[in-house]
Protein backbone atom coordinates (compact mmCIF):
# COMPACT_ATOMS: atom_id res chain seq x y z
CA UNK A 1 0.00 0.00 0.00
CA UNK A 2 1.05 3.39 -0.82
CA UNK A 3 1.04 5.83 2.14
CA UNK A 4 1.05 9.67 2.52
CA UNK A 5 0.90 11.88 5.38
CA UNK A 6 -2.11 14.58 5.20
CA UNK A 7 -3.20 17.52 6.96
CA UNK A 8 -7.11 17.04 8.23
CA UNK A 9 -8.23 20.54 6.99
CA UNK A 10 -11.89 20.44 7.84
CA UNK A 11 -14.33 17.62 9.11
CA UNK A 12 -17.60 16.37 10.81
CA UNK A 13 -19.47 13.41 12.20
CA UNK A 14 -19.01 11.38 8.96
CA UNK A 15 -16.39 13.12 6.29
CA UNK A 16 -13.17 15.04 6.43
CA UNK A 17 -11.19 16.60 3.85
CA UNK A 18 -7.34 15.94 4.03
CA UNK A 19 -4.96 18.06 2.15
CA UNK A 20 -1.67 16.36 0.99
CA UNK A 21 2.07 18.40 0.86
CA UNK A 22 3.29 19.16 -2.57
CA UNK A 23 6.37 16.82 -3.49
CA UNK A 24 8.90 17.50 -5.63
CA UNK A 25 11.15 15.09 -7.66
CA UNK A 26 14.33 17.04 -6.68
CA UNK A 27 15.45 19.19 -3.65
CA UNK A 28 15.54 22.07 -5.23
CA UNK A 29 12.54 23.58 -5.54
CA UNK A 30 12.91 25.15 -1.98
CA UNK A 31 15.45 26.91 -3.46
CA UNK A 32 13.44 28.90 -5.56
CA UNK A 33 15.23 28.68 -8.89
CA UNK A 34 14.01 25.27 -10.27
CA UNK A 35 11.86 26.32 -12.52
CA UNK A 36 9.03 23.59 -12.28
CA UNK A 37 8.69 25.64 -8.76
CA UNK A 38 8.46 29.07 -10.78
CA UNK A 39 5.88 27.91 -13.16
CA UNK A 40 4.12 26.11 -10.12
CA UNK A 41 4.11 29.69 -8.51
CA UNK A 42 2.98 31.41 -11.50
CA UNK A 43 0.12 29.12 -12.12
CA UNK A 44 -0.83 28.86 -8.28
CA UNK A 45 -0.87 25.16 -8.13
CA UNK A 46 -3.08 23.98 -5.47
CA UNK A 47 -2.43 21.24 -2.89
CA UNK A 48 -4.48 18.17 -3.55
CA UNK A 49 -7.61 18.14 -1.38
CA UNK A 50 -9.59 14.44 -0.86
CA UNK A 51 -12.82 14.05 0.76
CA UNK A 52 -12.64 10.74 2.86
CA UNK A 53 -14.99 8.99 5.55
CA UNK A 54 -14.46 10.49 9.09
CA UNK A 55 -13.64 6.42 10.40
CA UNK A 56 -10.64 7.87 12.96
CA UNK A 57 -13.08 10.43 14.33
CA UNK A 58 -10.16 12.99 13.18
CA UNK A 59 -10.66 16.40 13.40
CA UNK A 60 -8.79 20.13 11.60
CA UNK A 61 -4.83 20.00 12.60
CA UNK A 62 -4.18 16.78 13.25
CA UNK A 63 -2.12 14.63 11.07
CA UNK A 64 -3.24 11.44 9.47
CA UNK A 65 -1.98 8.26 7.02
CA UNK A 66 -3.96 7.96 3.90
CA UNK A 67 -3.16 5.13 1.60
CA UNK A 68 -4.21 3.62 -1.66
CA UNK A 69 -3.38 0.34 -3.02
CA UNK A 70 0.12 -0.39 -4.88
CA UNK A 71 -2.07 -2.43 -7.78
CA UNK A 72 -4.87 0.01 -7.92
CA UNK A 73 -2.08 2.50 -8.55
CA UNK A 74 -0.68 -0.05 -11.63
CA UNK A 75 -3.83 -0.80 -13.35
CA UNK A 76 -5.02 3.27 -13.54
CA UNK A 77 -2.06 4.07 -15.10
CA UNK A 78 -2.11 1.39 -17.46
CA UNK A 79 -5.48 2.54 -18.10
CA UNK A 80 -5.04 6.50 -18.03
CA UNK A 81 -1.93 5.50 -20.58
CA UNK A 82 -2.77 2.77 -22.56
CA UNK A 83 -5.76 3.17 -23.64
CA UNK A 84 -5.49 6.83 -25.23
CA UNK A 85 -2.66 5.42 -27.05
CA UNK A 86 -4.45 2.12 -28.46
CA UNK A 87 -7.23 4.48 -29.55
CA UNK A 88 -4.67 7.00 -31.30
CA UNK A 89 -3.01 4.07 -33.22
CA UNK A 90 -6.58 2.55 -34.11
CA UNK A 91 -7.63 5.94 -35.55
CA UNK A 92 -4.64 6.59 -37.50
CA UNK A 93 -5.04 2.65 -38.37
CA UNK A 94 -8.32 2.78 -39.84
CA UNK A 95 -7.24 5.67 -42.04
CA UNK A 96 -4.56 4.29 -43.13
CA UNK A 97 -5.89 1.09 -44.34
CA UNK A 98 -8.94 3.22 -45.96
CA UNK A 99 -6.52 4.97 -47.92
CA UNK A 100 -6.26 7.97 -46.15
CA UNK A 101 -3.66 10.55 -47.24
CA UNK A 102 -1.54 11.75 -44.25
CA UNK A 103 -3.35 14.85 -42.93
CA UNK A 104 -6.21 12.49 -42.84
CA UNK A 105 -4.54 9.77 -40.83
CA UNK A 106 -2.77 12.50 -38.70
CA UNK A 107 -6.13 14.03 -37.88
CA UNK A 108 -7.53 10.25 -37.19
CA UNK A 109 -5.03 9.71 -34.89
CA UNK A 110 -6.08 12.52 -32.64
CA UNK A 111 -10.03 11.95 -33.53
CA UNK A 112 -8.34 8.25 -31.99
CA UNK A 113 -6.73 9.96 -29.01
CA UNK A 114 -9.51 12.50 -27.75
CA UNK A 115 -12.20 9.21 -28.09
CA UNK A 116 -9.72 7.59 -25.66
CA UNK A 117 -9.25 10.17 -23.14
CA UNK A 118 -12.87 10.31 -23.13
CA UNK A 119 -13.30 6.99 -22.61
CA UNK A 120 -11.00 6.85 -19.80
CA UNK A 121 -12.89 10.14 -18.11
CA UNK A 122 -15.99 8.08 -18.54
CA UNK A 123 -13.84 5.10 -17.19
CA UNK A 124 -12.71 6.67 -13.77
CA UNK A 125 -16.14 8.51 -13.38
CA UNK A 126 -18.62 6.12 -12.49
CA UNK A 127 -19.62 5.91 -8.89
CA UNK A 128 -18.23 2.60 -8.30
CA UNK A 129 -14.77 3.35 -9.62
CA UNK A 130 -14.77 6.77 -7.99
CA UNK A 131 -15.17 4.91 -4.31
CA UNK A 132 -12.43 2.42 -5.42
CA UNK A 133 -9.68 4.82 -6.43
CA UNK A 134 -10.36 7.38 -3.34
CA UNK A 135 -7.47 7.16 -1.03
CA UNK A 136 -8.26 5.33 2.63
CA UNK A 137 -8.06 6.71 6.09
CA UNK A 138 -5.37 4.49 8.00
CA UNK A 139 -4.32 5.87 11.11
CA UNK A 140 -3.12 8.85 12.60
CA UNK A 141 0.36 9.67 11.87
CA UNK A 142 3.09 9.42 14.32
CA UNK A 143 4.12 12.29 15.88
CA UNK A 144 8.22 12.96 14.75
CA UNK A 145 10.87 12.37 17.31
CA UNK A 146 13.59 14.80 18.17
CA UNK A 147 16.20 13.77 20.42
CA UNK A 148 18.74 16.22 20.96
CA UNK A 149 21.87 15.18 22.61
CA UNK A 150 23.02 17.68 25.13
CA UNK A 151 26.56 18.38 26.30
CA UNK A 152 28.32 20.17 29.00
CA UNK A 153 31.20 22.34 28.75
CA UNK A 154 33.80 22.71 30.74
CA UNK A 155 36.86 25.19 30.45
CA UNK A 156 40.17 23.32 31.37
Amino acid sequence: MLEETALVVEADQHSLWVELPSRSACSQCGSGTCTTSVIAKLFRVSKPRFRLDNSLNAYPGQQVVVGIPDDLVAKASLWAYLLPMVTLLAGAAVASVAGAGEGIQSLMALVGLGVGLLLVRRFTTTGSMQRRLRPTLLRFAQPTQVSIELTSLTRS
